[in-house]
């Protein structure tokens, strides 16, 4: 048995309501359709009615019934069934079938009553019911079982509160909404005649996991395993490959079985295909760098634009990068802990392929933004340009206090500016040490630790820190 339990470098910066509220919301809803009761009734009538018929084959099935409840291939057995009954003389008196079909006409009513108060086939998503209908949004706050709540709760937990952190919470809104649509429309485009309620918000959640892949692709996610209670422990995989092999098995599982299984692989295709998309268009619209960041900062009452940024994005839209390069470093000279700027001018340097260069500008901004204690301008460079920075083009001093910074959301990050802090001898000892503690610990990589303490080893070092190099 494998399955994830949770990711590394798994800290947020604000506390995710959208996602709280859709699970209070899912919750709610699960607990009020389940106490309704309702469904064990409307399967015992449905049941009624077809033992009763299966008693006497002669009598005729009620279209509405048999189109609601009942696949084509046993309406066609009934019509059958129908016709032996009649030529092996098993039918009674026409008398005695008039009343038998009366009951039969009121079982089958009493199950579509019971059927319409049912909250499935009110909310629900029924693809015979055409577009125009509320079972598109509502359908995403039903489940069929306790562990298809929880299953899918633990999957938004896993990805959701990530995607609300860096996109904020209106966008999100709108984004897993509107995952959750396509989803259900590509699941209902599989047979647009069926009565089959499709339920669950798996398909909104496969669309979260397909922007996550994207946008988190080097985040690793840890996975619990265990076999026959004997080999039991952890493991990590990137989360690009772990989104991409749930993806290719949701594949492979429609192909083998289809759309009858009971579940619903075409709306998790879809949604996650809706996702991966959506989250590539977010990247090259800079909807994230030049309006969702931005915004997300102006709430918080830590962020005004500075002119020459604004500058900077209209010439760079117009496709003069020289211009906008000058604007930006202008911006810096008078304000050197920018974060727009420092982002951007990383971003174009970037891109004409000077990366010790575009990581020198980013470390200018850390030294400034350390000097005002400026935490979330700290954060918002670790989440944009972390895996690209080089923190060796720092000053040591710089690359060791952003480190102490970055330990406990970005280890990653924190890792590799301890050992850029390490070129400094007065440094280098407490560095290599913290960084081979922090390889052990937070990113279970013994090799990698095991060199960074033997590196430490090898200078003359306090009584404390070889101890704890030696450890």
């Amino acid at each position: 048995m494998i399955f994830p339990i949770g990711l590394e470098d798994g800290a947020v910066h604000r506390v995710p309501w959208i996602n709280i509220l859709i699970a209070a919301a899912t919750i709610g809803v699960f607990v009020y359709s389940s106490t309704r009761g309702g469904g064990a009734e409307l399967e015992r009538g449905i049941n009624d009615v077809v033992e009763y018929w299966q008693e006497r084959p002669y009598l005729e099935l009620p279209p509405a019934f048999s189109k609601r409840y009942l696949p084509d291939g046993v309406v066609t057995l009934a019509r059958e069934a129908k016709q032996a009954a009649e030529r092996a003389g098993q039918v009674p008196k026409p008398s005695v079938v008039e009343l038998e079909q009366e009951q039969l006409e009121e079982l089958s009513r009493r199950a579509m009553t019971l059927q319409r108060a049912n909250l499935f086939d009110r909310w629900a998503l029924v693809p015979a019911k055409g577009f125009a209908q509320l079972g598109l949004l509502a359908h995403l706050f039903l489940h069929s079982g306790l562990l298809h709540l929880l299953g899918n709760l633990f999957f938004l937990y896993l990805v959701g509160p990530f995607l609300e952190d860096i996109w904020g919470r209106p966008f999100f809104l709108v984004f897993y909404l509107a995952g959750g649509v396509v989803a259900g429309l590509a699941q209902a485009g599989l047979d647009g005649a069926s009565t089959v309620p499709i339920v669950g918000a798996s398909g909104a959640i496969a669309a979260c996991m397909g922007a996550f892949a994207f946008r988190f692709a080097t985040r690793k996610v840890r996975f619990f395993y265990w076999f026959l209670f004997v080999l039991v422990g952890t493991f990590s995989l990137p989360a690009w490959l772990w989104a991409g092999i749930w993806f290719a098995r949701e594949v492979a599982a429609f192909k083998l079985v289809g759309a009858d299984a009971g579940v619903a692989f075409m709306a998790h295709i879809g949604g996650f295909v809706f996702g991966l998309f959506a989250a590539v268009l977010v990247r090259l619209a800079r909807l994230e760098t030049d309006v969702l960041q931005p915004g997300l900062a102006r709430q918080r009452g830590e962020w005004q634009q500075h002119p020459g940024v604004a500058r900077a994005l209209e010439l760079r839209g117009r496709g003069d990068t020289a211009a906008a390069r000058q604007s930006l470093e202008k911006v810096l000279r008078d304000d050197p802990a920018n974060v727009d700027a420092g982002l951007g001018l990383f971003d174009l340097r970037q891109q004409a392929g000077d990366h010790a260069g575009a990581s020198r500008v980013v470390g200018g901004v850390v030294q400034a933004l350390l000097g005002k204690n400026a935490a979330d301008g700290l954060a918002a460079i670790a989440e944009q340009a972390g895996e690209q920075l080089d923190p060796s083009t720092w000053r040591p001093a710089v690359a060791w206090r952003a480190a102490q910074t970055w330990l406990a959301g970005h280890p990653r990050l924190a890792r590799r500016c301890l050992e850029a802090a390490a070129s400094d001898p007065g440094l280098a000892g407490k560095a290599l040490v913290q960084a081979a503690e922090l390889s052990l610990e937070r990113l279970r990589n013994p090799e990698e630790g095991r060199a960074l303490a033997e590196r430490a080893l090898a200078l003359t070092l306090p009584a404390e820190l070889k101890g704890r190099a030696q450890a």
